[in-house]
């Protein structure tokens, strides 16, 4: 744990056994002429005990104080108005609300604030809600229905620097930047739930843990670099996540996100992938209720509730909805193949609430007229025939699922999973795709961008065993444009004029080569292992080299181009050694199990749909190769079991002849 968040914890853990020099009381029925000593002579305004100084007590009801309250003291809310100590409060039972009147921001925070209500905030600078000072803490309040209009702004909260810690930020706006939490100037954010706020969910320069940011539009968690600096974020539940440093991507399951937003409830539901899955090292003593953390249990929970101890992790990060799109459906209810939608753009508007949902789009060109926004609850997946029933039924390369940009547009705009799909003609300051989320086992070709990312602008994203090819851009990346976001496992051939374009992230195991001006240009704190390209100067460390990859045909009719290796390929059993990387199926990985460069290796290179073939089922009949239960599926054919000679006759009388990567 940094010192900056020690410091602010135990700052914050003093403030409940702080024994105060100056104690001042407001109520909605106190008079500002009182002495504001107790609650019995208590002022009416918030504004007039902030004179004072010291420590502030408010009791429950709506405080409009007609303009900003600039905070340099110890401020609690959520009393009855009988208490003498914070930690006899109950904060849900007694809501102290302060209203900006929908014409200025409510709080200005240097000191520290705790169990308020933060609503009708609206300010052109800064924040709606609440602007939080470099030493201030916000804990326990409920920020929502706040706006704000300015330059790099927020509706809910602007967190320059300080801590935010058991606060939920909800139905907050601003049009372009972010709706919920700016988190700026190394900030942290601990154990808070930003949900459903319109411009976005947390923007971030600085540190997040133990949270749930959720539904909100067009992302839930975007970094921000300032000088190379972009914080982190860890152990919480979020849109984009890529599953790594803790993070899920899941439903939260909250008791209640419907009716009068006053009146939901972020508590967690039985069943939460978020219950006991928040990380001891950054947590909080105490939820927003003021129940402990961790509980009985010795667990802690992602967001600002602990739940019962008897609640145990569950399975809200599979997806619960899925919705079909073809081309020969009914256009109905898209809840089977045969009432499919016709539009994938008709399909995601279908999607409302919480629930993680899948979308399964059959072979066939759609030419959506928009860019397809793909939200961070949504895998999008293509392959199709149109007639299976499980994901591990498609075979991508012989049931093409295109979307078509038309040359008029970006065709996808991405914070979740997209896969398996065929993206081409795309056109706009990005061509192909931009990518915040995760984009795997897709075809990227001719598509242009007047600024950066012909085929994939990736920001902070994930691209795995994708395939670009003959995409333009003016300059950096035609390949893929790729800010902090990692490459694993992809195939980039004849784009212009550079195939991969790095700022800061990591290329691992990829193949660039043969595009117009440079494979590979890699700037600042980018790195490249294990990857095939022309240039020298990473040779001969990180596992690199620079020669022909062989590819399988990459001349003549494009739509014969095939992207996997020739045997004697120098990218065979050449990328990242390490037993995680190691190839899932073999085919379409070749020679042992170890990572082959490419867009056909690595552990996830089963999804592209094929069956093993029968010198692979021979050589593990007789002991030469490892069938690992990723392969087993596909060798059993005739579904005994068992894999013995009744499935390699099965092999030699029926096994199809694959379809090469148009």
């Amino acid at each position: 744990m940094n010192k900056k968040i020690i410091i602010f914890l135990i700052s914050a853990i003093l403030c409940y056994g702080l024994s105060f020099s100056q104690i001042c009381y407001v109520t909605k029925n106190g008079d500002d002429e009182s002495s504001g000593a107790s609650w019995q002579t208590a002022f009416k305004t918030i504004t007039r005990a902030l004179m004072e100084g010291g420590a502030v007590y408010v009791a429950e009801g709506v405080y409009q104080e007609g303009d900003t309250l600039f905070n340099y003291a110890y401020l609690y809310g959520g009393f009855e108005g009988t208490e003498t100590d914070p930690s006899q409060r109950r904060i849900p039972d007694h809501p102290t609300i302060i209203d900006g009147e929908n014409g200025y921001t409510c709080v200005y925070n240097y000191m520290y604030i705790d169990g308020f209500h933060i609503i009708n905030g609206n300010e052109s600078y800064r924040a709606g809600g609440m602007y939080n000072e470099f030493d201030g803490t916000i804990a326990n309040c409920i920020v929502y229905g706040n706006s704000a209009t300015g330059y790099q702004s927020a509706g809910g909260i602007y967190n320059d620097g300080g801590m935010v810690t058991n606060c939920i930020a909800h139905n907050n706006y601003h049009e372009t930047f972010c709706g919920g939490i700016a988190n700026n100037g190394g900030g942290v954010i601990i154990h808070c739930a930003v949900y459903n706020n319109q411009g976005g969910g947390i923007v971030n320069v600085g540190n997040v843990y133990n949270s749930i940011i959720w539904n909100n539009d067009p992302y839930d968690f975007m970094p921000f670099i300032w000088s190379e600096y972009y914080g982190e974020i860890s152990h919480s539940c979020f849109g984009e996540a890529l599953s790594m440093d803790g993070c899920i991507r899941a439903n939260p399951m909250f008791v209640n996100t419907s009716g009068d937003p006053s009146t939901w409830d972020f508590r967690l539901k039985k069943g939460s992938s978020c219950i006991d899955s928040g990380a001891f090292n950054h947590t909080w003593d105490t939820d927003i209720s003021g129940a402990p953390r961790p509980g009985k249990d010795g667990m802690v929970c992602m967001g600002a509730f602990e739940s019962p101890d008897e609640y145990l992790t569950g399975d809200s990060h599979l997806p619960s909805k899925r919705l079909y799109v073809s081309k020969m459906g009914s256009n109905e209810e898209g809840t089977s193949w045969e009432d499919a939608f016709t539009s994938i753009a008709a399909a995601l508007s279908d999607i409302q609430g919480d629930e993680l949902c899948e979308i399964w789009v059959a072979k066939g060109t759609y030419k959506e007229h928009e860019t397809l926004k793909v939200p961070g609850k949504i895998n999008l997946h293509g392959g199709f025939a149109g007639n299976e029933t499980h994901n591990e039924e498609r075979h991508i390369t012989q049931n093409p699922t295109i979307i078509h940009g038309e040359a008029s547009h970006t065709c996808i705009e991405n914070n979740g999973y997209v896969d398996g799909l065929y993206i081409t003609n795309g056109k706009g300051y990005t061509g192909g795709i931009y990518n915040m989320g995760t984009v795997s086992h897709c075809a990227l070709y001719e598509n242009s961008a007047s600024g950066s990312g012909g085929g994939m602008y990736n920001y902070f994203g994930l691209a795995t065993n994708c395939i670009l090819y003959k995409n333009f851009a003016p300059s950096d990346g035609a390949g893929i444009h790729n800010i902090y976001g990692a490459i694993v496992n992809c195939a980039l051939y004849s784009n212009s004029p550079y195939g991969i374009y790095s700022h800061g992230g990591k290329t691992v195991n990829a193949i660039s080569w043969g595009n117009a001006m440079g494979d590979v240009d890699i700037y600042l704190s980018g790195k490249i292992f294990y990857s095939c390209f022309k240039e020298t100067p990473e040779l001969n460390i990180y596992g690199n080299i620079n020669l022909d990859p062989l590819l399988q045909n990459v001349e003549g009719d494009m739509s014969t181009w095939d992207f996997q290796l020739q045997e004697g390929s120098p990218c065979i059993d050449a990328g990242d050694p390490s037993e995680g990387r190691y190839d899932g199926c073999l085919p379409p990985g070749k020679g042992g199990l170890r990572n082959d460069m490419g867009a056909y290796g690595g552990p996830g290179n089963c999804k592209w749909g094929f069956h093993i073939g029968k010198n692979e089922l021979i050589d593990s009949l007789i002991g030469r190769r490892i069938m690992t239960s990723a392969h087993f599926p596909y060798a059993d054919r005739n579904s005994d079991g068992v894999i013995d000679i009744g499935d390699l006759v099965d092999f030699i009388l029926s096994f199809p002849t694959p379809t090469p990567i148009p």
